[in-house]
């Protein structure tokens, strides 16, 4: 069984970055670095929940 986790944290923090580098440590526990822009990401998951506009492709110039 697998789990996903995602972090989110102050890499000024001391705690938080030890914590991390722990976590990173484990030979249980596998470190995925997304590419992906967080801010980014979080805007298309909102858009999603959002209801969809659709346009009529015929009506569009009229």
């Amino acid at each position: 069984m697998t789990n996903t986790l995602t972090f989110e944290y102050n890499t000024m923090d001391v705690f938080a970055s030890q914590l991390v580098e722990l976590i990173r440590a484990s030979k249980a526990v596998k470190v995925i670095d997304s590419p992906y822009d967080p801010q980014a990401v979080r805007r298309i998951q909102r858009a999603a929940k959002e209801p969809m506009t659709h346009i009529d492709r015929t009506k569009l110039w009229d």
